[in-house]
This record gives structure tokens, sequence and C-alpha cells, in this order.
């Protein structure tokens, strides 16, 4: 019997000539491997096993099974197989291997395959599998394939190392509501992480993190993005310093692509999505109170909010089946909340809400949706205004502060300018090479920004040309999905889909901060002085506050 065998019969408890056995939730003696974690299998045992698809490795004739656990039952989790993975059996269970996360990601076709699958669409369009360790969302349309396990799952994987960086426990995290500046000048993590002492755990979790986070492309991917002197900035500076991260109210999404689900008023007042609920967070009181519940208010399907859009006067929301809901703030004759349809399309999904005050007076949405249309709906009447279709699903618009010119992008490579008044196409902006779902108008009038799945951001001055933008940034490891302009109008902040928040000053053009984090990004946003960065991951999530540095200030700039 080889060396191998004679380790799993003392590790596993079992022959390998035989069916496996039940998991015990006792670890081995001999390496300290929790059993419930680890599984052998031999070629033949594999196809009883129902659980996922894989392929044998016909070198070696083994997979190594390891199951999601948590505190209440082990679940489907990850296959790692042969030496596509590791060079040898020993190797895959050694104490220095990680699975990469490509493995860690779950095919859609595996789950619908299981015989024992009991498939629970909440509409045609969506399919939800979910397990104690496990949750993840699938579209017919628009599958989930940029989002990462949630951070706190990933870190849980990684105890499937015998000596991780960090392991997922219950005391592995600060059991703190709020973490203030003075914790992390006192030598805290900004989320909470305890990570392990004597080791460079968090640099090396980063480049982890970095080296295996895949992009989802539409176009031609992988494709990083043209690099030119324009693309070079120095992320040393700190224009924003920490204030406090508030990890017990939390954020969420329901689509990988659309992240402008949070909204900041003042300081006082950050709304936020959770679920199907619209709540607003008080940073000062550190309360947190629901605005509204839609759970039971869709006119289609439970309302999976998509969009969400803020003024002093009223909260709107848009859905994954072209709802919307709004319900007006500071008006108690109409305490109502305001549900209806800008569109029967089964693939309108709300994309976006940019709400404005018209030329002539009163307040309206220009509402982009993925069925291809751009809608203006006027807030009193709650009647739409104006329908502009055009030749691809719309993500994002933006009006210039004097509301004469609206910058809008969508599932193309090219950006528009419309005329704000009767949609008509003033020009059409190339360069981006994947689609694009963010984009943002300063306050000065004439600088504008394009985000895309490229990985850059466009930054460009309305008044030139087109051909040839101010600046063009680079991202970190992803998309960029949302982009905001400070109220001065100076700085830019950028969102990717995860981890890593970029403020670019659009006056010095070589200068940025970069904020870096772990977790999923639900929305960012900008008032005043103060900024907050939404983070939707369900353990170490929160909402993040920052505020501006007066001495990276001008006097102007403080003025405004």
């Amino acid at each position: 019997m080889s060396d191998d065998s004679q380790w799993l019969q003392q590790c596993l408890g079992h022959r390998i000539d035989q069916p496996l056995a039940t998991d015990t939730d006792e670890d081995c003696t001999a390496c300290s491997t929790d059993l419930v974690d680890l599984t052998f299998e031999t070629d033949t045992q594999q196809e009883e096993r129902d659980h996922t698809q894989s392929d044998v490795v016909a070198e070696t004739g083994f997979s190594l099974y390891v199951r999601a656990s948590d505190s209440q039952s082990s679940h489907t989790g990850i296959t790692v197989q042969g030496p596509s993975e590791a060079s040898s059996f020993l190797d895959a269970v050694s104490r220095d291997w990680v699975a990469p996360l490509e493995t860690m990601q779950t095919d859609r076709d595996d789950f619908l395959e299981q015989d024992d699958q009991d498939e629970d669409f909440d509409s045609p369009d969506m399919f939800e599998y979910e397990n104690p360790g496990l949750h993840m969302e699938y579209t017919d349309t628009d599958v989930d394939l940029e989002r990462s396990l949630d951070m706190h799952e990933l870190l849980e994987i990684d105890h499937f190392s015998s000596d991780p960086l960090l392991s997922y426990r219950s005391d592995k995290f600060e059991d703190r509501r709020t973490i203030t500046d003075a914790d992390v000048q006192n030598g805290m993590d900004m989320q909470g992480i305890r990570w392990k002492r004597g080791l460079n755990a968090r640099k090396d979790y980063r480049q982890y993190r970095v080296g295996t986070y895949e992009n989802y492309f539409n176009s031609h991917g992988p494709y990083r993005g043209p690099v030119s002197r324009r693309s070079y900035t120095r992320p040393d500076r700190s224009f924003l310093r920490f204030v406090q991260n508030e990890i017990e109210f939390k954020c969420s999404l329901v689509h990988f692509q659309l992240r402008n689900l949070l909204c900041a008023l003042n300081k006082n007042a950050v709304y936020h999505t959770d679920t199907s609920v619209v709540k607003l967070y008080n940073p000062q009181k550190h309360t947190c109170e629901t605005i509204m519940d839609l759970t039971d208010k869709s006119v289609t399907y439970p309302f999976k909010i998509s969009s969400l859009a803020m003024t002093d006067d009223y909260c709107c929301v848009g859905g994954f089946f072209g709802e919307y809901a709004l319900k007006r703030l500071n008006n108690d004759g109409d305490a109502d909340v305001h549900v209806g349809l800008v569109t029967t399309d089964m693939t309108g999904i709300t994309n976006h809400i940019c709400p404005q005050v018209k030329r002539s007076g009163g307040h309206q949405l220009t509402i982009s949706s993925n069925d291809s249309c751009l809608r203006k709906m006027d807030v009193e009447t709650l009647k739409l205004t104006q329908e502009r279709f055009l030749d691809h699903p719309l993500n994002c618009s933006a009006t210039s502060e004097d509301k004469r010119i609206q910058v809008v992008v969508g599932d193309h490579c090219s950006a528009m300018l419309l005329d704000a008044e009767n949609g008509d196409v003033l020009k059409t902006i190339d360069g981006h090479t994947d689609y694009s779902f963010a984009c943002a108008w300063s306050s000065d009038g004439y600088t504008f920004a394009t985000g895309s799945q490229d990985l850059t951001t466009r930054l460009y001055d309305a008044r030139g040309s087109m051909d040839n933008p101010l600046a063009i940034y680079r991202a970190s490891i992803g998309a960029i999905r949302s982009l905001k302009f400070s109220e001065c109008g100076r700085f830019l902040a950028v969102a990717e889909p995860a981890d890593f928040v970029h403020l670019h000053d659009t006056r010095d053009l070589k200068q940025s901060q970069c904020i870096d984090f772990f977790g999923e990004i639900s929305g960012i946003d900008f008032s005043g002085d103060s900024f907050f960065i939404g983070n939707a991951d369900r353990v170490i999530g929160g909402i993040a506050e920052f505020e501006m540095c007066r001495e990276s200030l001008g006097l102007d700039d403080m003025m405004f």
C-alpha cells in the first residue's frame, strides 16, 4: 500500500476501496486535519457522490473534495483536482497550499444538474441557490460572473489550509458595533479583522486577493485597458482620513454590475439598501431606521432594489423588473409609498435613477433602463414625460450643472452626450473598449467622467475635444462600477466592484488616494466634506465614513 493510502486510512478513517465513511466532527490526531472539511475519494467513489459534477484526473485518480462548513452543517463547496491544481496528492493537502479562487467559483450548471436540487425561482429570470456556507444568485441575462465570494466566506475557505493567513473564527473579528479612528490609531484593523501576529498577513492576503480576482468583461476580455502617460498617478496622497466604520448596519446589492445603492444627503443622513428595504443611517447617533419597506410592495415579484436616488424631498428606488417606488419626505400630507412600472419588458431592469431639477422648474427623474430606453418622469405627477429608445441597454446617466447636457453610458463601448431637453444625441464619445456602468458630472459645469469594464475611468472637458481625455485612470482589480464628484467638483471618487475606492485630484491630474479594504462595494457618495462607502459583505461589511483633510483643500474648495 502506498504512503498516500496509509495516510488516508490513518487520517480519514476509511479504506479507499470501500464507500466513503460518514464524516465525523473529530480532528485527525496525526495531522490535525478537520475531518468535516476534507474528504478523499477514488475514481469509483466519485461517481457515487451527487454533490457536484467534476472530471477525474487520470494521472493520479483522485480528487480532494473540500466542503464549506459552518456551526450548523456542512454543504457543497470546492473540488480540487489532481496535478492541474497541485503537483501531487500530498501537495493538495499540504500545510502551504491554498485552493486558488478559480476553484472556489461554482458553475450554475452544476447546481441545475443535481438530482436532488429543489429549484426555487423567485421569477422567470432569477434562480437562487442558498445554503449556510455559500450564497450565490443567477440571472438568465446577466450571470453574476464577477463577484467573488463574500470576504468572510473567502477567509473561511482559507481555513482549509492548515496554516492560513487568517482563519474564519468567531474570535477573529472584533466584537464591536463601531470602529473609530482612535481604534485604528491604536492598531485595530479598520474592519475589525484580527490578522495573525508575526506575519505580513494583510499584505500577503491582499496580494492573493489581487492575484486571483477575475474581472467580468463583455468585449474581447480579458483586456486590461489602455496604458499611456495620462494613466499614471501617485496613489500616496491623503485627501480623506478615516472617521469610523459602522459594521452593525449592513448594505446589500442584487446585481453585480449595479453599485449605486448608497446616497448621503448630509453627514447625519446616509440612505442605503438592505435587501428590499431602504434604511436611514445616522453616523452621529449610530442609529439606523427603516424609510421604505418594499418586501410586499412590488407589482410583479418581490422587490429587488437595483438603484437608489435621494433628494431632500423624496426617496426613489428602481427594481429588477422595471418597477419604481417613491416616497415623499417631510410631507405629512402624503406619506404613502407610490409603486409602479416604467416598463413591462421582463429585461427592463431599472439600472440607474438620476434626480434633477428641470430648467423650467420642478423635479424629474431620468431613468436608465435595461430595455434600451432613457425615460423622464415628473416627480409631482409620477407620469412619464419622455421616452428615448437607443440601440443598447442604458446603465447610467448624469446631467451638467446648467441642465443642458446629459452624458449616458450603457452596454456599448461608446458614451453619448445628449440634449437634456429633447434627448437628441449631440456627440458619441469613443475610447473605452468595454461596456460602461458609471458616469458623473462635476459641479464646475464642464468636467465629466465615464467608467468602464475595461478597468479605466476617462476624464473629459466638455469644452474640448472628446478624442483627447484629460486623464485616463486605471483600476486595481476590477471594472469601474460607480463614480462620484465631490461637491466642490475637484475630487473624483472611483469605486471598483470590491476592495478599492480611488480619489483623484481632477485639477492636478497626477495625485490620487487609494482606500484599501475588503468586501463588495454597494455604493459611494459625498456629502459636504464627508465621504461614505457601503460594503455589502455580510460579516465585515457596513458603512465606512471618511472626511476631507483640510490641508488638502484650497480656500475656494472650503468655501464651496
